[in-house]
């Protein structure tokens, strides 16, 4: 696997891309690489008060650790099996037992940490809008994924839907993205950086202990699908298209 890039005038989502054990880097300073890390290294530290050096100096370190797994060079079908083995089957395990918990401590710490409420109240709606995506995802999104990458790798026909070309179900699905990391960054600052007070009892811990990895699980989600999955399945589409009879006559009419 290639070394991971430190150049600081490349972003996060890059780096990450080359290497996903950047992403616990960056979980704890705070930067995002997924639906916002697109930005220069050195401008997101810059605006967040970060020493880049040191940042870089972390990241550098990151070479002698064990190898992770290559995302960028895996096929599409094989992303997709990924994706839908350790994250979304998370998502599914995760959901009722934060709300479980994070109901239990609003019921009982409700009146002296009122937030608590509203963390339960929007954790709910984030629960039910991301049950829904991943269920459009699973199957409408992938399985399109999937065929286009087979009318390549086969030469079958073009991959046919009622949606023309992945770029419309991928911009909706980007934009879910960015609700649902807003909702968890929302409830990241009400809950004081999932941090409980000194008194809490095991369920607020472990409510917030929760909270947090499950934001740490949906940055590292949304990153494998924004920044390699789309691009990937935009780029098989545009093989696809080149490579079909209609492109070849096109090009024969010049």
């Amino acid at each position: 696997m290639n070394a991971i890039e430190i150049d600081t005038e490349i972003s996060p989502a890059r780096i990450v891309k080359n290497d996903i054990r950047a992403a616990a880097v960056f979980e704890r300073y705070g930067i995002d690489f997924c639906c916002k890390g697109k930005e220069p290294l050195a401008k997101l530290c810059e605006e967040k008060n970060i020493d880049v050096g040191t940042l870089t100096e972390e990241l550098s370190r990151l070479d002698a650790a064990p190898p992770a797994l290559d995302f960028g060079s895996m096929k599409a079908y094989q992303l997709i099996g990924y994706i839908i083995e350790h994250h979304h089957s998370y998502v599914r395990r995760a959901i009722p037992i934060i709300q479980q918990h994070i109901h239990k401590v609003a019921e009982r710490h409700g009146t002296e940490y009122p937030e608590n409420g509203v963390i339960a109240q929007m954790f709910d709606t984030l629960a039910e809008e991301l049950t829904e995506h991943l269920q459009k995802e699973e199957h409408v999104l992938f399985p399109h994924i999937q065929r286009v990458e087979m009318s390549c790798d086969f030469g079958l026909a073009p991959a046919q839907s009622h949606f023309g070309t992945a770029l419309q179900p991928i911009t909706v699905m980007e934009r879910e993205h960015e609700v649902v990391g807003e909702a968890m960054q929302c409830i990241r600052e009400l809950s004081h950086n999932f941090t409980p007070p000194p008194a809490a009892c095991n369920t607020y811990k472990a409510a917030y202990a929760e909270l947090r990895e499950f934001e740490e699980d949906l940055h590292k989600h949304i990153h494998l699908e924004n920044n390699i999955l789309h691009p990937m399945a935009l780029e098989l589409e545009e093989k696809q298209w080149r490579n079909s009879p209609q492109a070849a006559t096109n090009l024969s009419t010049y």
